[in-house]
């Protein structure tokens, strides 16, 4: 079963229909971004004449995917890759993913005149952390990778906004995180929002399941009614939460934090 997609309707109080995951494009972009569920489209969706170059960053994908296979099965990372790449600098033959040291490394400084892509365009600030672990305390799993990271990030960039997002998932829409901000910064009821999350579903399933994996019950009726009421629950994943947790009492407050910040 593949990973689970956010749907584009988001729970937070004015659902929209939910949006298919089938593969569609709009100019030059692509959809869904999610190398894993994009590939796994059958051929025929794409046009004969990019089919070349299709099948070109397939081979650089499933040889990128074999990879990081490889490490996962050896428990270690390849000394010709580690010493390539600033991110693994720290990752030796000494700690293993469940007892380590904390390890913080910059990989994109987006203030740096170099941060720019292969086309010129800027690229944000991308921070790689790992909390420490050790065999001997509780990590306590989500919640001690979100308060590591709520730590860290207040000093490298201090964003009113942070995302939390299951490594399975992927979003079937290069707009979700937009859309997600355009919620906080309403200029009526921006500022009462704690909160915006995305429905978690679920490709490749039978019409007829038995096991509710779906979730069609919880997505179509349970959160919209715990919504209704101002109730909606935090379901771990695909959730975009205001820094602090708690809604800002003033309504310019809200909205001028999140336009003179980064996200």
């Amino acid at each position: 079963m593949m990973g689970a997609p956010f749907s584009l309707s988001m729970l937070c109080g004015r659902p929209s229909p939910s949006q298919s995951i089938g593969f569609h494009s709009a100019g030059d972009i692509t959809e869904p971004r999610s190398p894993a569920a994009y590939f796994a489209e059958s051929d025929m969706h794409h046009d004969p004449s990019a089919l070349e170059e299709w099948s070109f960053v397939k081979g650089l994908y499933e040889e990128m995917t074999g990879r990081i296979d490889s490490a996962v099965r050896s428990g270690k990372v390849p000394e010709e890759i580690r010493v390539n790449h600033k991110g693994f600098s720290e990752w030796n033959t000494g700690i293993t993913s469940k007892d380590h040291q904390p390890i913080v490394q910059i990989l994109i400084d987006g203030k740096g005149n170099d941060a720019v892509d292969n086309g010129g365009n800027v690229l944000p600030t991308l921070v790689y952390m790992a909390r420490e672990k050790r065999p001997q305390y509780h990590h306590n799993f989500k919640a001690g990778a979100m308060n590591a990271l709520i730590r860290v990030s207040s000093v490298i960039s201090n964003s009113p906004i942070i995302l939390n997002v299951d490594c399975d998932m992927y979003s079937n829409s290069s707009d979700s995180i937009r859309d997600a901000l355009c919620f906080f910064l309403d200029e009526e009821m921006g500022h009462k929002i704690a909160f915006v999350q995305y429905p978690q579903n679920f490709t490749n399933m039978t019409k007829n399941n038995i096991y509710g994996y779906s979730l069609n019950a919880i997505n179509q009726v349970e959160m919209s009614g715990l919504d209704t009421w101002g109730g909606l629950m935090y379901i771990g994943t695909g959730c975009f939460h205001r820094r602090g947790g708690s809604p800002k009492t003033t309504r310019k407050t809200g909205a001028e934090e999140l336009r003179h910040s980064s996200v």
